[in-house]
């Protein structure tokens, strides 16, 4: 196959934050192939999908043609023998919790389904990413579901109370 991919995470993974990743396309060919389409993917590590994220990008690399977030516009070429760089980010979070709060989930696999124009359909190997805990007061330092990181509030003094003075 002359069309590979291999995807790197450029920045550590913490819960409410843009974690950013660059996907490089290589052309082992003997001439250049355009790149269609690239759909970052986002599953448990077990394989299956999860909505626990929120993808942006692709972005192509200045220069080398136009491409849409949502991979439908695609005019990249990765010349024979050379390779093309695409950024995207993706921001995990736990899942919506209602009643007694839960830890979201901490591990996902991170991949991208690349088509070129030879008729190639390739993956990166997927990436293990596990996500930390959001520190307080540091850039991503709010966590998306706090009840999930405070066990208990205790008040010594109710917020509703009346107080006669």
């Amino acid at each position: 196959m002359a069309m590979t991919a291999v995807l790197t995470q450029t920045s550590m993974a913490i819960f409410g934050s843009v974690t950013n990743f660059v996907l490089a396309i290589s052309n082992s060919a003997g001439v250049p192939v355009n790149v269609l389409s690239v759909t970052p993917t986002v599953k448990t590590p077990a394989g299956l999908p999860t909505t626990a994220h929120n993808i942006s990008g692709p972005v192509s690399p200045p220069g080398v043609g136009a491409a849409q977030v949502d991979g439908s516009q695609f005019n990249v070429q990765v010349p024979a023998g050379g390779t093309v760089y695409f950024n995207f980010h993706v921001s995990f979070f736990g899942p919506a919790v209602s009643g007694v709060p839960a830890m979201p989930q901490s591990i996902f696999q991170v991949g991208a389904d690349c088509y070129a124009s030879d008729g190639s359909v390739f993956t990166p190997p997927p990436l293990q990413v596990e996500l930390n805990q959001p520190t307080w007061g540091q850039p991503g330092g709010s966590p998306p579901n706090a009840a999930a990181f405070v066990p208990s509030l205790n008040f010594s003094v109710p917020a509703n109370a009346f107080y006669a003075m």
